[in-house]
């Protein structure tokens, strides 16, 4: 095990989601990694790995998206978050990306901006 995998083991240990399988996302640009946690019953959430050593804390990215959902807007939904340790458990908001579900059903636009 990597030193980042035993600290998100360690930031996971004692909750729902430290017996969940752990599938790798595509990452977006910056220096997080992202995974899909899933504990094989369809329930899944999305674990943020932002190492405080190699970008920026992840406070921001919590207060922006509470800033956000309370003011009425769609963010994912922080279920558990170590800013010492850089890591999130957010909510997962689907596999679909817009711009690739748009290209195949352009008809669906209004509803999923909605």
């Amino acid at each position: 095990m990597t030193a980042r995998a035993d600290i998100i083991a360690t930031c996971l240990k004692g909750t729902k989601w430290a017996g969940w399988h752990q599938s790798a996302i595509a990452a977006d640009a910056s220096a997080r990694r992202y995974a899909r946690l899933s504990d094989g019953n369809g329930n899944t959430a999305i674990l943020m790995d932002a190492d405080p050593n190699h970008g920026p804390s992840i406070a921001p990215f919590i207060e922006i998206g509470d800033l956000l959902r309370h003011n009425g807007l769609a963010a994912p939904e922080t279920y558990l978050a170590n800013t010492e340790c850089g890591v999130m458990v957010l909510e997962d908001l689907g596999p679909h990306d817009f711009a690739r579900w748009l290209a195949q059903s352009a008809q669906d636009e209004t509803a999923l901006y909605a």
